[in-house]
């Protein structure tokens, strides 16, 4: 766990396939990583295709993010996974502790659907 979390909800999440292009920032707060933990996040049996999983290697743009193959996080370990439903739980239990555009985004998702927790 870090101190930034940005949430990666699956748009694809298929054996064969696995990709988000949603990217959703998570203020800071304390009480829901808590609550995270908690929970339990899983972590990824295989890799989430996504824009922040690579970087740029050359070129004007060299060090920007790019679409790349996302397993393991910055500090060395596997991404890890929960529910749109346990997330929406989550914020729930924490009041404040997000925008509620957050929380109604995550609400509009099937609740089985697969985000990706990455912590930075």
């Amino acid at each position: 766990m870090g101190v930034d979390l940005r949430l990666l909800p699956l748009d694809c999440d298929s054996p064969q396939v696995r990709y988000s292009h949603t990217i959703i920032q998570v203020s800071r707060s304390r009480d829901l990583w808590s609550r995270i933990a908690d929970i339990g996040p899983r972590p990824l049996e295989a890799d989430v295709a996504s824009y922040i999983g690579g970087t740029v290697q050359d070129w004007a743009h060299k060090g920007e993010p790019c679409y790349g193959e996302l397993l393991l996080d910055p500090y060395g370990d596997r991404y890890t996974w929960m529910t749109a439903g346990e997330l929406v739980a989550a914020f729930r239990d924490v009041p404040g502790s997000g925008p509620a555009w957050t929380v109604a985004y995550l609400a509009a998702l099937p609740p089985g659907t697969r985000v990706v927790l990455a912590w930075r």
